[in-house]
This record gives structure tokens, sequence and C-alpha cells, in this order.
């Protein structure tokens, strides 16, 4: 685990103005990177996308502050999304 990450596994755990999230919990690096808390492993765009796709719920937080970035890091899926799709039909 990364250090300075909060333990999911605490039932106290709260991501700042979330709450207790449902879903898929995921930690923003410094660097962008996305870590799942929960499975203790990088998560890439293209799975996000994916998961997104078919209707999956996650939850974001920034690994210095705590605070939720969730709506950040989905206008990054959508956009990657979007590239993906570009890409597909030319």
């Amino acid at each position: 685990m990364y250090p300075d990450t909060p333990n999911k596994a605490d039932p106290n755990f709260s991501v700042r103005g979330v709450g207790n999230p449902t879903g898929r919990v995921l930690c923003r690096q410094g660097d962008g990177t996305l870590y799942d808390t929960r499975e203790q492993r990088t998560v890439t765009m293209g799975e996000l996308v994916f998961e997104v796709r078919t209707g999956k719920r996650f939850h974001a937080y920034n690994r210095l502050t705590g605070l939720d970035c969730t709506y950040r890091t989905l206008a990054a899926v959508i956009a990657e999304g979007t590239a993906l799709l570009s890409t597909a039909f030319q």
C-alpha cells in the first residue's frame, strides 16, 4: 500500500465530502495514476472506461489532501473513452 494512504478496511473510513463510498475506491496519486485501495493495485484508464460503460461506480480521492476528486477523474475517463472511439473509426 502507498504510504499515507488511509486504510479502507477501517469501518470508520470516509472520503472527505463523500462519506462511506460504494463501489470501487480509487486513490489518485500526485502523478495522476489511479490506485485501487481495496485490490491494492494500479488501475489503467482503459479499465476504468470499460467499467463506467458497463455501469460500475467508483469514487476517487486525492492521496495528499483526502479530498474527493471523482468528477475530475470521471472527466478524464470520458475524454479517454472519446479518444478511443475516435481512433476506432479512423
